[in-house]
């Protein structure tokens, strides 16, 4: 995730067996306590969802 085209966050998500995964859930301190990190979850998990997906792992 970029805000004023810097990176303030990062994750990995992925696809196995009708979970999807979200691991390495990083933020920068400068990018903390402003919503990042509910967006950075928030976005793989609704794609998860409009693709029949209902389960969510995060570690």
């Amino acid at each position: 995730m970029r805000s004023d085209g810097t990176a303030v966050a990062f994750e990995m998500a992925a696809i196995e067996r009708g979970y999807v995964g979200l691991y390495d859930i990083v933020v920068r301190p400068d990018g903390r306590n402003r919503g990042v990190s509910e967006q950075v979850l928030l976005h793989p998990s609704n794609w998860a969802k409009r693709k029949g997906l209902i389960q969510a792992i995060c570690r």
